[in-house]
C-alpha cells in the first residue's frame, strides 16, 4: 500500500500525451477553472459541484487530498493531455488492512469520446494491484450513468449489487451500483502468472466514509465480468458503441 509520506509516481499511458500526474499544491486554480467551465456537464452525476464556487473551495479540497495521501489513505491524480488538465482520477478511499481501493473520476466534456477515461482507469487499476498491493478495487456508479457503466464493463469489473438510495444528488436520492475487480481476476485477464501478494507496509486504517470531493469524484460502473480486453478488442468495441452517450470516456 501507499506508505505514509510517500510521493506517488507519474503514470504514463499508451495514448500519446495522456498522463496521470499526482495532485499538487499548485493545481487548485486550474481545477477550479475546469470545474466552472464544465459545471452543467458535471452536475448530472456529481453532488459536490454546486459546493465549488471559488478557487478557495478547490484549494481546500486539494489540501484535504494531500493530507489524506500523506497518511496513506487516499491517492489523487490529475489527468493531463499534453500538459493540460482535462479531469481527475483517484483512489478516494484506501483501506490498508483490507487491501481495498475505491476509484472515482471525472472528465471535462470536450475530452470525452476518445477513450481517455477508460485508459486512465486501466492504468490506475494496474498501479493499484502492482504498486499498492491491493486485492480488491471497487467502482460505485449511480444507476443510470451508462457512460461509466460501460467503462467498468470494458475493464472486466463484476457487478455485485445495488445500494438503494445511497447518495443524495442535488434534490433526490440515487441508487449506487457496486462493481469490483479482484487481483486474481485481473491476473487472469491480463495473462499474468498468479503469485504471492506483495508484502504490504504498515499504514493507518482508512475510515468507512467515501471521502469524495471535486478533486476525485466517485462513481463508476456496472460490469458483467469477463477478461480485460486487448487494445484491438477495445477499439472494435468502441467502434460498435460509437452511438453511445459516453461522456466520461
Amino acid at each position: 500500500m501507499l506508505r505514509p509520506n510517500d510521493v506517488p509516481r507519474r503514470l504514463d499511458t499508451a495514448i500519446p500525451g495522456l498522463q496521470l500526474v499526482p495532485l499538487a499544491d499548485g493545481d487548485a486554480e486550474e481545477l477550479f477553472a475546469l470545474t466552472a467551465a464544465n459545471r452543467a456537464h458535471l452536475q448530472r452525476w456529481l453532488p459536490w459541484v454546486n459546493d465549488v464556487r471559488c478557487v478557495a473551495d478547490s484549494s481546500m479540497h486539494v489540501r484535504n487530498g494531500l493530507e489524506l495521501r500523506r497518511l496513506g489513505l487516499r491517492l489523487d491524480y490529475t489527468i493531463r493531455l499534453h500538459g493540460r488538465v482535462i479531469g481527475t482520477i483517484a483512489y478516494h478511499v484506501l483501506q490498508p488492512a483490507n487491501r481495498l481501493g475505491m476509484i472515482g473520476y471525472w472528465l471535462a466534456q470536450d475530452a470525452t469520446g476518445h477513450g481517455y477515461m477508460t485508459t486512465a482507469v486501466r492504468h490506475l487499476v494496474e498501479y493499484g494491484f502492482v504498486d499498492l498491493a491491493l486485492n480488491r478495487i471497487e467502482l460505485r456508479v449511480a444507476v443510470g450513468n451508462c457512460a461509466s457503466q460501460k467503462i467498468c464493463t470494458r475493464l472486466g469489473f463484476k457487478e455485485e449489487g445495488v445500494l438503494r438510495e445511497a447518495e443524495w444528488l442535488h434534490d433526490h436520492f440515487v441508487d449506487l451500483r457496486v462493481n469490483a475487480l479482484l487481483r486474481s481476476e485481473w491476473e487472469r485477464g491480463t495473462g499474468r502468472v498468479p503469485g504471492q501478494m506483495p508484502q504490504m507496509p504498515q499504514a493507518e486504517n482508512a475510515t468507512n466514509g467515501r471521502g469524495e470531493n471535486h478533486t476525485a469524484p466517485r462513481r463508476n460502473t456496472a460490469s458483467h465480468g469477463g477478461k480485460i480486453k486487448s487494445s484491438a478488442e477495445h477499439a472494435e468495441q468502441r467502434r460498435k458503441e460509437k452511438t453511445s452517450t459516453d461522456y466520461t470516456d
